[in-house]
């Protein structure tokens, strides 16, 4: 006697096994050339012609002056406490018409 588990899974290991053989059968009735076809070396249709990439010029307000002020150690976070926090008034709806019943 088989314990149940095994019982429901032998016919569907059964059944994958026979579909991959199957499947796998259909590979092999391909021919195999001799010889490589010779492939064309440039696309007629499909493709789109590769452009140049050009560097673009440093336009002048990009100097060393310039980079020297972009420093990331002197930030400083912004600080919020609950003291800071400002009351909000509620926001005015205007009435759009139509039924609001549900």
């Amino acid at each position: 006697m088989k314990h149940p588990f095994f019982a429901k899974l032998g016919p569907v290991i059964e059944l994958r096994l026979q579909k991959s053989e199957r499947e796998n059968g259909f590979i092999y009735y391909q021919k195999i050339p001799e010889e490589l076809p010779e492939l064309e070396l440039k696309a007629t249709f499909g493709l789109a012609a590769p452009i140049q990439f050009e560097m673009p010029a440093v336009h002048p307000i990009f100097t060393e002056e310039a980079y020297k002020d972009f420093t990331i150690q002197d930030t400083s976070k912004p600080k919020i406490s609950g003291s800071d926090k400002e009351e909000l008034a509620p926001a005015k709806e205007t009435d759009i018409g139509g039924d609001t019943k549900i």
